[in-house]
């Protein structure tokens, strides 16, 4: 197993084989690692039926566990919805916190986008898996809950990608606004969180971040592609998206012009002027079909006929000859022209030649010219081989946790035990892996 890269006598994560929970669960195979653990499929062998549980592995210390609490706390007041993965119980033993989940038996929302093509063209598990996505998301919302790190890793699946759960609430949040910037994931972070010169006041609203980023979730749904590395300057289809955000992502992506107005709403680059949910729900019901007349599906992903290949973030690509065009300026306020740096990685992106936590240079290794404003726009494919998802054999950052959990999980409300959910109607459950 990956060992904690926080200190020398870090022990290592538990091996497969090893019985918890006074002998109750037994781990079975690892499901993923990532920045702060490891997740596994355990088994209750005290069960006729060996019934599968997921679970969260952190090794205690006095150092995260007020992060671990609070990842408790809301995870488990956020359990009461069938969106949500359930959070049964935590264990606590020698020097690691256990997080016994409801276990997804179909993976991740990445894998059903990109290794199953599960959603490629069919409009009808598209609408469903994003109205589901949406409702888990509005109940987090109701109860002051702001997940911070919505991606496809984090989306759990079950009947074949026909209902989804939200996970992972490791980053999660009450505040209304906040000055942590950086938190989540590069792809789907939204402009403001990455650094603080790109607002005013030096703060930003995580429930603002959350529809950035479900906005991005729903273009990885449509054509299992990102837009643009990273919203910042630095990138290049960014910086044109920036210019012409109404007519920039039909011009690069096979998406209808009904889904291009839920999109602009979502992904707008003013933070205040993102919709709520319910606006979300309402013009998301008036998109008959998602994608455009010339799309052509290949493989895993959805492309534009003018497209050459498929991988169009290193290059391999026919350029659309006037993706330059002048728009008249948006009636929206956009942000000023502010370099902003790319995000830390904070779960485990393993590039081949992974960004710095600084403005990176005008060249990368990636074919692209990041600092020329005559470099074509271009999206990104999910199954870019430098987008790979976790990899046991790479450093992870345990998670800490505290003696007081017991206390607090105890003291909890009974409804809020997860084995009572209804589940009887199609929703949702989550798991994690990167794009």
């Amino acid at each position: 197993m990956t060992k904690a890269q926080v200190g020398g006598d870090e022990p290592s994560y538990p091996q497969i084989g090893t019985v918890f929970d006074e002998g109750r669960l037994r781990l079975m195979s690892v499901i993923g690692t990532g920045g702060y653990g490891v997740v596994y499929q355990a088994t209750d062998t005290h069960s006729s039926a060996y019934r599968s549980y997921a679970v969260k592995c952190l090794i205690r210390s006095d150092a995260h566990r007020q992060s671990h609490v609070r990842e408790i706390a809301l995870h488990t007041l956020a359990s009461a919805h069938p969106g949500i993965i359930t959070l049964h119980r935590i264990v606590e033993e020698d020097v690691y916190l256990y997080f016994v989940m409801e276990y997804a038996p179909d993976q991740d929302l990445f894998v059903q986008i990109l290794h199953k093509c599960r959603y490629l063209g069919n409009s009808f598990l598209i609408k469903s898996a994003f109205l589901q996505l949406l409702a888990a998301l509005e109940h987090c919302h109701s109860l002051g809950i702001y997940h911070r790190d919505l991606k496809p890793e984090n989306i759990v699946c079950f009947e074949d990608g026909r209902r989804l759960a939200l996970t992972d609430f490791g980053l999660a949040t009450t505040q209304g606004t906040s000055g942590e910037f950086r938190t989540g994931s590069v792809y789907h972070m939204s402009p403001e969180c990455q650094t603080s010169d790109a607002t005013c006041e030096g703060i930003y609203s995580p429930q603002s971040c959350d529809i950035w980023s479900l906005g991005i979730v729903l273009l990885n749904i449509v054509t299992g592609r990102n837009p643009w590395k990273s919203a910042n300057k630095q990138d290049p289809t960014f910086r044109s998206y920036r210019r012409n955000p109404y007519c920039l992502l039909p011009k690069i992506l096979p998406i209808s012009p009904e889904l291009n107005d839920v999109l602009i709403m979502m992904l707008s680059i003013e933070w205040r002027a993102r919709p709520s949910i319910p606006e979300i729900r309402a013009a998301f019901d008036r998109v008959d079909d998602f994608y455009s007349t010339d799309v052509i599906f290949e493989g895993n992903v959805a492309r534009c006929s003018w497209e050459t290949g498929m991988d169009l973030g290193t290059g391999v690509h026919k350029p659309l000859p006037d993706i330059r065009v002048e728009l008249p300026p948006p009636s929206q306020p956009v942000l000023d022209d502010v370099p902003s740096p790319y995000s830390p990685y904070l779960d485990n992106y393993f590039f081949d030649d992974p960004p710095e936590d600084t403005a990176p240079s005008d060249q990368q290794d990636d074919g692209v010219d990041h600092g020329s404003h005559n470099s074509s726009s271009l999206p990104v494919s999910m199954s870019n081989s430098s987008l790979c998802t976790s990899d046991p054999s790479s450093p992870i950052t345990p998670g800490n946790a505290d003696s007081s959990i017991d206390r607090h999980m105890a003291s909890r409300p009974s409804s809020f035990t997860a084995d009572d959910k209804d589940r009887s109607t199609p929703d949702p459950e989550m798991f994690s892996i990167d794009l």
